[in-house]
């Protein structure tokens, strides 16, 4: 009977467990699936990224290479799919989501087994060995507090993400368009230097002939070695902004980078009081720090719970023999036993403590985050002034004072032919010129620049994709 004893009890813990469990109901159904580990080595997920309704919002499609036609959506793409510092955010993200389960789950149950050394003696027989199965239930309301701190923290995590994107987004962006306009302005350069080439030779045949100066020769020669240095100049600064594109694509520095094709700017007024009323709610950093700071005032409610105990939930099984004598009722019964315990939450200076800390830090964060919109306010005023200040010389030199400089020149290299104008006038003629027309390319990477920035700022695209295909239709009509 004893071998057959044993055999009944070896799946009672189990037993056990389903019975206490019953008891528990679905206070830890909110605890989810965990989901499996994410290998270190892997890229971007893109999937995070479209969750966090980053891409879609500047029309964005990852991209795995870059060709040698590569435009500037192939490089956000590709920043998007391989920077690490975008990679590092969305893990960063990810893992703190997958704290909530964590926080909202039900502690362990607790198993307990008892030897007696020496049996208690009961009327229906020794007690030999217990089992004993206990849960702890959390005072209402405590995970569903801890799950919200969570959230809020997950919140901030993915507005984080999203400000990283932003920022690799306005650095390749900068970088692009910096590369447009270095190679606008060595192309304007360079045929400015072949047209001056053109004069010096004149300059050196009127020299020969009796007819020019020889200051006239060695203006134009100096007017060329300036050109030619500045030439040489453009061409070194190739590098380091190669470098610092490749750097937010994650490429090695000297990764060759297609030229840009054109340098363009579609630069129209902004509505600022928009651009203004969107900062304080859109901006990713203002939101991470809103975020941190409602985390921190969940943190101070859990605080006050902790004043109130937490409730233990068990189930005992003692194992007992047969009873000595025979013919005993109830012989080597085996009872059941249930309990129920509480902790006593008496040292309430701890939980006054635990509610001023996290008071304390909410106030904070607030503080920090009125601080940081401030900052931010004063830096979108400041972007704002530079697209202002862009958009005016792109009017300036493109409507008025490039055709002015064109028709100066013109007129003056009419002038230097029949005489009424010396070489020096000209060569002034031709540096103003060459001085407008890179002001205006200068003018038009500003412009394109300084969107950027204010995109990051308001945390999104000023003029939507939407707004670009109607403008797109109006424009074909």
């Amino acid at each position: 009977m004893r071998i057959d004893k044993y055999t009944q009890v070896r799946g009672l813990p189990i037993r056990l467990a389903c019975l206490l469990l019953s008891l528990t109901g679905d206070v830890g159904a909110s605890s989810g699936s965990t989901s499996p580990a994410v290998s270190r080595d892997q890229t971007v997920n893109i999937e995070k990224l479209q969750e966090l309704d980053v891409l879609s919002r500047f029309g964005i499609f990852p991209l795995d290479s870059l060709g040698a036609t590569s435009n500037l959506d192939d490089y956000l793409g590709y920043a998007a799919a391989h920077n690490e510092e975008l990679n590092a955010a969305i893990h960063a993200w990810q893992a703190i989501k997958d704290r909530r389960p964590q926080a909202t789950s039900l502690p362990d149950p607790r198993f307990r087994f008892t030897e007696y050394l020496e049996s208690v003696e009961t009327r229906v027989g020794p007690q030999e060995r217990a089992f004993g199965l206990s849960q702890t239930i959390p005072w209402f309301g405590k995970l569903s507090l801890k799950g919200q701190i969570e959230e809020e923290r997950a919140s901030g995590a993915a507005a984080g993400a999203k400000a990283v994107f932003l920022r690799i987004a306005y650095r390749v962006k900068k970088s692009y368009y910096d590369l447009a306009y270095l190679k606008h302005s060595l192309a304007i350069t360079e045929e400015h230097l072949d047209l001056l080439s053109q004069w010096e030779e004149v300059a050196r045949s009127r020299y020969a002939t009796g007819t020019g100066s020889y200051a006239e020769l060695i203006k134009a020669q100096v007017e060329l070695g300036k050109l030619s240095e500045r030439i040489e100049e453009l061409r070194d600064r190739y590098r380091p902004l190669a470098a610092a594109l490749n750097a937010a694509l994650n490429r090695p520095a000297d990764a060759r980078i297609a030229w840009p094709t054109e340098l363009e700017a579609q630069g129209s007024p902004l509505d600022e009081g928009a651009l203004q009323r969107r900062l304080p709610v859109e901006n990713p950093e203002l939101l991470g720090l809103e975020h941190q700071a409602l985390s921190f005032l969940r943190a101070e409610e859990l605080a006050g719970k902790q004043r109130y105990p937490d409730l233990t939930l068990g189930v005992n099984y003692i194992q007992t023999g047969d009873a000595r004598m025979e013919n005993v009722l109830g012989s080597g019964k085996d009872p059941i036993l249930a309990s129920f315990s509480i902790n006593i939450p008496i040292w309430s200076g701890k939980y006054q403590a635990a509610e001023r800390e996290a008071a304390g830090s909410y106030l904070a964060a607030h503080s920090i985050r009125r601080e940081k919109e401030n900052n931010l306010a004063a830096a979108l005023e400041l972007a704002l002034f530079g697209y202002r200040d862009a958009l005016r010389k792109l009017d300036l030199y493109g409507d008025t004072l490039l055709p002015k400089g064109r028709q100066s020149l013109g007129a003056t290299l009419a002038a230097y032919e029949t005489g009424e104008a010396g070489f020096l006038d000209l060569v002034d003629a031709e540096r103003l010129l060459l001085e407008f027309e890179l002001s205006k390319a200068r003018a038009a990477a500003d412009l394109m620049i300084q969107l950027a920035e204010i995109e990051v700022l308001v945390g999104g695209p000023v003029f939507t994709v939407a707004d670009k295909a109607v403008e797109s239709l109006q424009q074909t009509k």
